[in-house]
């Protein structure tokens, strides 16, 4: 039987997020904070210009602002970030594989007894409790308790440490090898051990799993930055993974980011990505990323091409005419 294991092969290894500044714009008024993760920031469109418009891309590919938010440098860091919802995604399946409930997953339990409490172990540290798994059937509805749950590094310098509850719905189907499921969590306590970056997020998100080992993702929440105060959204934020290999993924993402001082921005990949596992950074792909009109009429628009792991650039068109009149040069992360 050919066994998903997405927390292995499909999701790579990232860190939960990573951001410093929100989808850039005009203003200059600072955005309201908020301790509840509500968000509370501005909700118009932002104005891309010469002066956002690095940040812009950066915190829109990175789906907030981890990078930066403190002087917090890690020795054993590349430089750079994967996006929020990656990290995010990558723990959910994370938890799916170490409770042995994708697909091909066996490890002696009959889970029938959907009422008994199980206890799933991060991998680099940490428990996950659950109940709600019917073996019999492959559906399940639970509640987990996160207990410094820690996957993706080495839980030191490295990883993603979730505390929290969080409820999961969904079903295996195990002869085609594919896995629905859904997730809430409201208030889960995220910290990146790379960056530094302690984080409270709620909202949703869908996982669907084929055979293939492609994922689809696609979620909404607020991420609160707890040493700024400052709350960033991700809003239909769709992210796909495919041709995965032991050792690395392509990925794509398209949706809504909304950054506190500056606004809202459409994203779009140009070009997928492709990251090596245990990399923060990917070594190939084009972002673009839309705001609001500029005076020739057409959209503003900022492009993030990743040059290799350690450097980008990005262009900006800050009038609306098609034409990239703003060019970073290669930049370091």
């Amino acid at each position: 039987m050919n066994n998903i294991k997405l927390s292995r092969g499909i999701l790579l290894g990232t860190a939960l997020v990573w951001l410093l500044a929100a989808c850039g714009g005009g203003g200059g008024d600072e955005a309201a904070t908020d301790s509840s993760g509500t968000y509370t920031g501005l909700t118009t469109q932002a104005q891309i210009d010469a002066d956002n418009a690095e940040t812009i891309a950066t915190s829109a590919y990175e789906n907030s602002a981890a990078m930066g938010t403190a002087d917090f440098i890690p020795l054993a860091a590349t430089g750079g970030s994967p996006p929020y919802a990656l990290a995010l995604g990558r723990v959910v399946t994370n938890f799916l594989d170490q409770a042995e409930i994708l697909p091909g997953s066996t490890d002696g339990r009959l889970k029938v007894a959907v009422s008994d409490t199980y206890t799933a172990h991060g991998t680099c540290g940490g428990t996950a409790t659950y109940n709600g798994f019917d073996e019999a059937t492959g559906s399940f509805s639970m509640t987990v308790v996160f207990d410094d749950y820690c996957t993706n590094g080495n839980g030191s310098t490295s990883g993603t440490v979730v505390d929290g509850t969080m409820t999961l719905a969904g079903s295996v189907d195990e002869a085609a090898q594919t896995l629905q499921a859904s997730a809430t969590f409201s208030n889960l306590a995220v910290t990146l051990l790379n960056t530094g970056m302690a984080t409270t997020t709620s909202g949703t998100l869908t996982l669907a799993v084929d055979a293939a080992a492609t994922s689809t993702m696609n979620i909404n929440m607020t991420i609160r930055d707890d040493t700024t105060g400052k709350t960033y959204k991700v809003e239909n934020l769709t992210v796909s993974l495919f041709d995965v290999t032991a050792s690395s993924v392509y990925f794509n993402m398209a949706g809504r980011f909304f950054g506190p001082d500056y606004g809202y921005c459409d994203l779009t990949t140009v070009e997928d990505f492709y990251l090596v596992l245990g990399d923060n950074a990917p070594s190939d792909g084009i972002l673009l990323v839309s705001g609001a009109n500029g005076i020739a009429g057409g959209s503003t628009k900022a492009r993030l091409t990743i040059i290799d792991q350690y450097t980008y650039r990005v262009e900006a068109d800050t009038n609306g005419n098609g034409t990239y009149n703003y060019d970073s040069g290669p930049k370091s992360w």
